[in-house]
């Protein structure tokens, strides 16, 4: 199924997430939380969630995530690729 994602967590006491994007497959993450990806994988930040709403909708969404102690700030990474690219958190 296309939204769900295969992932593998490493490590004890300083844990990373592996996740395998597959082709055309988009994963949303916190600005400053990748550790590593593969090469074919792009990512884009923006302001908010991204989610829509025009402008007043991405600063209600950035307020409320800074609030939370998040960043205003997300990024989309995407597999624009044909196979499978590993992404870290």
């Amino acid at each position: 199924m296309a939204d769900e994602f295969t992932y593998r967590i490493q490590g004890d006491d300083m844990q990373l997430i592996e996740v395998r994007l597959a082709p055309g497959q988009q994963m949303i993450g916190e600005a400053g939380a990748m550790m590593y990806m593969e090469d074919g994988v792009d990512f884009d930040v923006s302001f908010g969630s991204g989610g829509g709403g025009g402008i007043m909708g991405a600063i209600g969404s950035a307020v409320s995530r800074r609030f939370t102690g998040e960043s205003m700030f997300v990024t989309h990474y995407t597999n624009n690729t044909s196979s499978e690219r590993v992404l870290a958190f």
